[in-house]
């Protein structure tokens, strides 16, 4: 059982008021008699009734103490990715979204993600520092350190260099961090969710589109379930911690990992209509437009740098 300082504060005041209650037995009058042979003026009973009490109160509160570790503050945020004043944490109050993970933004519907629905809306709240980001900017090879690689002026890619890189990338902590395949920045789908975009605020995370698979399979490692869960979010940082440069969702739940040869041999030149990946991720809020491939399907992406 794990006690939290709001119960271990109601057990303190209910301590007092025994105390207090135990002090009224106690303090008699001088002139009452002296009950069953005990000392003057305290009756027995009572004191027998109170210690009873208290060690039992006491006790309980030590319990609660060894519960709790020494300098370890309950999380602000749930693992389920809800948030908002319908879902509390583990202090008690209402779940807020970690500002290190991969979800930082609660949205007006209470689930924590990424999108601008979760981040850059009316309700939404980013939980994230000021200027944070979700984690260190993709960089592209020739970005210079120091060196800022965005322009004020809201252009990115092939044809519009930055101080620091000859192709501007988009400002990771900012509005607008998704660079379109026709050089601007923005946050909506056309800037962040189409083939050809990039998300630079996501590691740079590129969306290459859809493409169908086979029973060969188009990637070579995979598939991995994640039932009920399964996010492009989750897919892309589970092939990054596996080491491999692609990652694709398929049919709502199924991840697959691949390498610079498979999209070689498998997949490059042999993309399909961004829309023929039509199943939405299973783990997704509902509001969520970012589709898990599809019957044979897959949404690939190459994974961006690492956090």
């Amino acid at each position: 059982m794990k006690g939290t300082a709001f119960q271990v504060a109601t057990l303190v005041v209910l301590a007092l008021m025994l105390a207090a209650r135990g002090q009224e037995l106690v303090e008699v009058p001088p002139e009452a008699p002296a009950a069953h042979g005990g000392h003057e003026g305290i009756p027995v009973e009572g004191l027998g009734e109170l210690s009873g009490f208290l060690a039992g109160l006491f006790g309980l509160l030590g319990g609660l103490g060894g519960g709790l570790k020494p300098g370890a503050a309950p999380k602000k945020w749930r693992e389920d990715y809800q948030c908002g004043p319908d879902y509390p944490a583990e202090d008690g109050n209402p779940a807020e979204c970690d500002p290190d993970g991969i979800y930082p933004c609660c949205s007006p519907y209470s689930w924590c993600g990424i999108t601008p629905d979760h981040c850059d809306c009316p309700g939404c709240t980013d939980y994230r520092e000021p200027g944070s980001g979700t984690g260190p900017s993709f960089r592209s090879t020739d970005a210079v350190e120091g060196e800022l690689t965005w322009r004020n002026d809201n252009r990115c890619g092939w044809g519009f260099p930055a101080e620091g890189a000859e192709e501007a990338e988009c400002n990771p902590n900012g509005v607008f961090a998704c660079c379109s395949p026709y050089g601007w920045c923005g946050v909506a789908p056309e800037y962040c969710d189409c083939p050809g975009c990039i998300d630079y605020g996501h590691y740079g995370v590129r969306n290459l589109g859809c493409y169908t698979d086979s029973k060969e399979r188009m990637m070579s490692h995979g598939p991995e379930i994640f039932r009920n869960t399964l996010t492009n979010d989750i897919c892309l940082d589970y092939c990054r911690e596996m080491g491999y440069a692609y990652a694709g969702t398929e049919y709502y739940e199924e991840c697959f990992c691949g390498t610079e040869e498979d999209f070689a041999r498998n997949l490059e030149g042999k993309e399909i209509l961004y829309e023929s990946c039509d199943t939405p991720c299973v783990g997704d809020d509902p509001s969520i437009t970012t589709m898990c491939g599809g019957a044979w399907k897959l949404s690939v992406f190459k994974v961006g740098s690492a956090k």
